[in-house]
């Protein structure tokens, strides 16, 4: 805590020439590398004292700890995390994006899109408007349903919000999109899944499969995902299905197929799938898998067993069948 503190007040003293900023960022790192090798994350809650991490308050009495919380707080961000790989650079990155304006960071998307925009990969804030935070960080309902709103209607913004919630917990991701929506309102929400179909359009892998697992969970999230589906071409459809883990094997892909709310487009999207198949490495043999498990799983009832669906099956079961009368010739 106190290697980020002394890292941030750097910025705020030194010009972007100067090493004394680089010096600070390089031992908070040596002293976040000692504390990952125990823990996967290193998660700060940004409290109205200070930090919290796992309960426990952190930065008491560190000098610039508790500018470094209030900054935050400025900025909407509710928690920190840290992770395993992080660099010098992205650190300086991140902090360095704290030093602008909050209203200018607020208009290109918050700060966490903004640190996926730079290619931050090991440090992940989290917007106090799309997650559920600590009841001490405060923000003004009117201006959190101005951002949402905002947000809900700018593609380009909501793709950068879209990439990093995407890659944290599930149901956060689900809860986000659901506030989204009703920030949106009856009015606004034409506007807000055309957005959502273009921001989809635009993400990566990893960012499509977490939006189709929101799709095919049993929750209020789905019914949005679904309309968002529809807009969405055949094409677009079969890529996102190929490309991402779902493409992985064929039965998962089955799955996808059978569990997502495409409707009378399944087969298409299934044959465009299919063509998309031999480019991920994938053989024939598979393909025709993956057409049998789509058919099987698509059907009300069970798979009818080999032996009753083939009935030469059935006569070679029963010709091996021995009576008592054919065990006592043998014994005999």
């Amino acid at each position: 805590m106190r290697g980020l503190a002394t890292a941030a007040k750097t910025l705020r003293l030194y010009p972007p020439t100067s090493p004394i900023p680089r010096q600070a960022a390089e031992s908070a790192i040596q002293a976040l590398q000692a504390h990952l090798e125990t823990e996967p994350v290193l998660a700060l809650t940004v409290a109205r004292d200070g930090f919290a991490s796992q309960g426990v308050q952190l930065g008491a009495g560190i000098v610039g700890s508790a500018d470094l919380a209030e900054t935050l707080r400025a900025h909407g961000i509710a928690e920190v995390d840290i992770t395993p790989g992080c660099t010098t650079d992205e650190l300086l990155t991140f902090l360095s994006l704290l030093t602008k304006e909050p209203a200018e960071t607020q208009a290109e998307g918050g700060l966490a899109a903004m640190l996926v925009a730079a290619g931050v990969e090991s440090v992940r804030a989290a917007d106090v408007a799309l997650t559920v935070v600590d009841a001490r960080v405060e923000m003004p309902e009117e201006d959190i349903d101005e951002f949402l709103r905002q947000l809900a209607a700018d593609p380009d913004k909501l793709a950068l919000w879209w990439a990093s919630a995407s890659k944290g917990d599930a149901s956060t991701f689900a809860e986000g999109l659901l506030e989204l929506n009703t920030a949106a309102g009856p009015i606004g929400a034409p506007q807000l899944l055309q957005a959502l179909a273009e921001a989809f359009k635009s993400q990566d892998p990893s960012g499509k499969d977490a939006f189709l697992g929101v799709a095919m969970e049993h929750g209020e999230a789905q019914d949005l995902a679904g309309r968002v589906i529809n807009l969405l071409g055949t094409g677009d459809m079969a890529d996102a299905l190929a490309a991402g883990q779902y493409g992985t094997n064929m039965l998962s892909l089955s799955c996808a197929l059978t569990s997502l709310p495409l409707g009378s487009r399944m087969a298409s999207i299934l044959t465009g799938v299919e063509g998309l198949l031999p480019a991920t490495g994938h053989t024939d043999k598979e393909r025709e898998f993956l057409k049998h498990m789509v058919d099987v799983r698509s059907k009300p009832d069970e798979e009818t067993a080999l032996v009753d669906a083939n009935t030469s099956y059935r006569a070679v079961a029963d010709a091996v069948v021995l009576t008592e009368e054919d065990l006592e010739v043998a014994r005999s």
